[in-house]
């Protein structure tokens, strides 16, 4: 029994990362797991991942969880020596008890240094129930906000842990909806309306639009939605009249315009177990090397959209005739110090 059940794990999770040898990170954000089921996932994980050559970005502590929720990297086995200064975060936003904020709801980040480039992962789990956008919104930017692990984000007023990342990456259960209803979108008609609706009755689209999530990029959706579906079969089920919708998502923010191509963004439809369904997006970075210093200059322009609100002021002097690479002080600059996590 034990070798079958290997086997269909084995199964699910080549489903779950179909060639996973042809990149060199990949990150796993996980909510509404729980307990027991949870750790034996970041297991069957970390086993499956390490057997296809890729080791914990986060050699301490492996991964980063809180309350029903998690989020791991990973790193090829090939790359493991040129990642430094790994930290994570926690920040919860579910309900107010009397003496603690409730972890279901928030979100998870790493923080880590890779060939002199900063990379931002953020899993989260924003608010529920279709009527709720405007808290979803508000949530997201207040975890981000709230999220400060570079010397550089204390220093500086108003400085968003995305902004001072060479990439970030932004995912999970974002809750979003269709505004629609099951009597209007259903089995029936799911497969020839909901990508077209996404423009004009997808939520996350519509707070884009208004300038939540600046700076985030979302590949299109060729897929249909992800929720609400039955646990063991390709259908949807209708919870109080909700329409099916794109409520997991990944975004990709690209703070130096480093050239990149999309890969994929895709829903494992096949994956059952669940009422969501896994989506995965994957990003091929080009001229992977050591940033410039001009790059920089991006990441202080107050033109750049941040994530949140407040202005971020930084006087400098001309600098287009100097030579960087030359100057042991401005290459100095190139990776923001970090400090210990608290």
């Amino acid at each position: 029994m034990g070798g079958s059940t290997e086997n269909v794990i084995q199964r699910q999770l080549d489903t779950l990362l179909p060639n996973p040898q042809d990149y060199d990170l990949i990150f796993v954000s996980s909510q509404e797991c729980l307990g027991n089921r949870m750790t034996n996932r970041i297991h069957q994980l970390e086993f499956y991942l390490k057997s296809k050559g890729f080791e914990n970005i986060d050699t301490q502590n492996s991964y980063v969880y809180m309350f029903q929720m998690f989020l791991i990297c990973f790193v090829k086995s090939t790359l493991s020596k040129e990642v430094s200064r790994v930290m994570s975060q926690r920040v919860a936003k579910g309900k107010n008890l009397a003496f603690t904020t409730v972890g279901n709801k928030g979100g998870l980040c790493y923080s880590f240094v890779l060939k002199n480039r900063i990379f931002n992962v953020i899993g989260c789990h924003l608010q529920h129930k279709q009527e709720k956008q405007a808290k979803r919104n508000k949530m997201s930017r207040d975890l981000v906000n709230e999220m400060k692990m570079q010397d550089l984000q204390f220093k500086m007023k108003d400085s968003f842990l995305t902004s001072w990342a060479t990439s970030a990456f932004y995912m999970g259960d974002l809750n979003y909806r269709l505004k629609s209803s099951f009597t209007e979108l259903n089995n029936t008609n799911v497969r020839d309306l909901a990508i077209s609706w996404i423009p004009t009755k997808d939520q996350l689209v519509e707070a884009m639009s208004e300038g939540y999530y600046p700076g985030y990029a979302e590949m299109p959706i060729t897929f249909i939605p992800s929720y609400k579906m039955s646990t063991n079969e390709e259908s949807y089920v209708n919870k109080k009249d909700q329409a099916p919708s794109y409520c997991d998502r990944c975004l990709f923010k690209n703070n130096l315009l480093m050239e990149y191509t999309s890969d994929f963004y895709r829903c494992i439809h096949n994956c059952h177990g669940s009422d969501h369904r896994p989506v995965q997006l994957g990003i091929t970075l080009k001229n992977f090397g050591q940033p410039r210093f001009q790059d920089l200059a991006r990441l202080v322009n107050t033109d750049v959209p941040r994530q949140g609100y407040g202005e971020l002021t930084v006087k400098m002097v001309s600098i287009s005739n100097f030579d960087f690479s030359k100057s042991f002080i401005l290459s100095k600059f190139i990776i923001p110090t970090i400090t210990d996590a608290t």
